[in-house]
């Protein structure tokens, strides 16, 4: 079901793509709209990857791909989105972003960087941030521990063998 909603919506972006092509001559749409589909995403590319793997590294399966979508997202929010809205990265004159590199934060006050961050939100202090951001990372690395500690007792419990 998740393959067949994904299909479909993939089906009305190309359609949205044609007709401002045709009406624009630009072939291009925004990819916010893909956001909508990130669980049924997670979903396909779990029963694929569960297909493709065999039966002995099906537990790992979820832990790994928790793992690696925890890594991508860590990333994404660390090197992508908090430098460029703090303001230390920005598109360049072809559109592309500029890349973000740790050797940028050497002169940068942390206290600043997170008022920066939070500089569009009236109600969010700077321990507020803090607090939020800790709260991230402390449910991040919740999944994987619960992912982890499922594939833990799913091995274990394929060892015990049936139960009489």
């Amino acid at each position: 079901m998740p393959s067949l909603f994904y299909g479909f919506f993939w089906l009305g972006l190309l359609y949205h793509i044609l007709i401002t092509f045709v009406a624009q001559g630009i072939s291009a749409s925004q990819g916010w709209y893909l956001y909508c589909l990130v669980a049924a995403e997670v979903i396909v590319v779990m029963a694929g990857l569960l297909a493709l793997s065999p039966a002995r590294f099906q537990p790992w399966v979820m832990p790994a791909a928790t793992i690696g979508f925890s890594l991508l997202d860590i990333y994404t929010v660390h090197f992508l989105l908090a430098p460029y809205y703090a303001g230390l990265i920005a598109h360049k004159a072809d559109g592309a972003l500029a890349t973000f590199h740790v050797g940028m934060l050497r002169g940068a006050d942390l206290w600043s960087y997170i008022g920066r961050l939070a500089a569009n939100e009236p109600y969010l202090n700077h321990a507020g941030f803090l607090m939020i951001w800790f709260f991230y990372l402390l449910a991040t690395s919740g999944l994987v521990a619960i992912s982890l500690r499922a594939g833990w007792r799913h091995c274990r419990d394929i060892s015990a063998g049936p139960s009489l």
